[in-house]
């Protein structure tokens, strides 16, 4: 169905509207220019958004191909005095708790230093002693951590 044509009268008096940026035909207006640029506009994002997520997809299958390649191994904490276990946890604070409760100053005061800057080295306790001048003393008190293997390799099925 289509419209009832305007009348010349109507289309040069819509023309002539200030707010109305219309294009006026016989049969009425057509688009107006701001639902021209809402559709360009609309077209442009859709295609954004399609180059996105072929983007994050691809990120995605990269991201798995590294995480499988890595095989990330789990860490354990082992407590030791001199290189002797005293337990394993899977938390570095209760291997370090078990080593200041087992020494034997109950007095002194623990500080732990990295023996590295990594985040999975082991850490060397230190006790600093009651009285004049705070003495920090060195023990044999470490948290080491321990790589969980999935499974034993020979050597020479590793060769």
């Amino acid at each position: 169905m289509t419209p009832e044509p305007m009348s010349s009268a109507a289309v040069e008096a819509a023309r002539a509207l200030p707010t109305m940026s219309a294009v006026v035909t016989e049969n009425g207006p057509l688009i107006t220019p701001i639902e021209q640029a809402l559709a360009a506009a609309g077209r442009r994002h859709d295609r954004a958004r399609q180059q996105l997520l072929a983007e994050v997809d691809w990120l995605a299958a990269a991201l798995a191909d590294q995480l499988a390649a890595a095989s990330v191994l789990p860490v354990v904490w082992r407590a030791e005095v001199d290189g002797i276990p005293l337990g394993t946890y899977r938390r570095p604070e209760d291997a370090r708790a078990h080593c200041e409760d087992a020494q034997p100053n109950p007095d002194a005061q623990p500080t732990w230093y990295p023996e590295e800057d990594d985040e999975t080295e082991p850490v060397a306790l230190r006790m600093h002693l009651p009285g004049p001048g705070r003495w920090e003393v060195a023990t044999e008190y470490r948290a080491v951590p321990v790589f969980v293997l999935d499974e034993y390799v020979s050597v020479e099925e590793d060769g």
